[in-house]
Parts: structure tokens; C-alpha cells; sequence
């Protein structure tokens, strides 16, 4: 009978060992966007035209959030960089860059963008500016979306 109880102790200090280790390991995770339930807002895609005098972009006015530029290059010649940059401390945190862009070729700039003014330059063309508004709305119970 002494026998049975320390089978029988053993197995319980396993398994209670196990249970605690599994309860400890479901507490650690990532931190990140715990508990803001929504997701951002859904990425626009804006058009960039590189004419070899201007940037054109297209639109001009945006919500603050994730865009995607997609960079057309009509100019006879490669452009080394376009950027994106603040004008007025808004726009976007950090500059965003695209660039070698081959003569006739494309290119992408995605980044996110808060409210202000952007200026978009490339080489020494003329640049263009993005108004950026307030927070678009959010992209939460939005079905199909990537």
C-alpha cells in the first residue's frame, strides 16, 4: 500500500508541475495591439506620374493611415529617388523613399501617413504636395479585405 501512494504522489507532482508550466506559458505573448479592437484603417492606393518637369500625384487630399504611391516613370530617363517627406512636421513619421526607377518603369512607396502636409520630390523635378486629413476610418468588421 506504501508503494501505491508514492506511485500515486509522484504522478501527481508531475502532473501538477504540468498544469502550472502550461498556466504560466498561456500568460506570455506579444503585447502588441492588445486591447485597441480595431484595425487600421484599409490601405489606399494613390498614383504617382513623373513627367520629367513635375511630380503629378493623384489624389491630392487623403485621410491620415496606410497608402501604398504607385510610382509611373514617363520620363526618357532613370530617376535615382522620389521621397516623401513633411512639410509641416505631419505626413509621415520617417521619410519614405522609392528609387532607382528605370526610364519608362515603376516603382512603390508604401508607408503610413498622419495628418499634415506631404511633399513629394523626385530628383530635381518640381514637387507636389498630398493634403492628409484625419484618420480614416477604421477597417474593422470590413469581410474580403487583405
Amino acid at each position: 500500500m506504501g508503494r501505491f501512494n508514492d506511485t500515486a504522489k509522484v504522478r501527481f507532482a508531475i502532473t501538477g508541475s504540468a498544469a502550472l508550466v502550461a498556466l504560466a506559458a498561456t500568460g506570455c505573448g506579444d503585447s502588441r495591439n492588445t486591447n485597441t479592437g480595431f484595425r487600421p484603417p484599409v490601405t489606399k492606393i494613390a498614383g504617382l506620374l513623373l513627367d520629367g518637369k513635375a511630380t503629378h500625384i493623384s489624389p491630392t487630399e487623403i485621410g491620415a493611415g496606410p497608402i501604398t504611391i504607385k510610382i509611373a516613370n514617363k520620363t526618357g530617363a532613370p530617376v535615382l529617388k522620389v521621397s516623401v517627406r513633411s512639410v509641416d512636421g505631419g505626413c509621415v513619421a520617417d521619410q519614405a523613399d522609392a528609387g532607382p526607377i528605370p526610364a519608362g518603369g515603376t516603382g512603390t512607396i508604401s508607408a503610413t501617413l498622419i495628418p499634415g502636409t506631404c511633399e513629394i520630390v523626385a530628383d530635381s523635378m518640381k514637387a507636389s504636395r498630398l493634403l492628409v486629413g484625419p484618420e480614416r476610418e477604421s477597417a474593422q468588421n470590413k469581410l474580403l479585405l487583405p
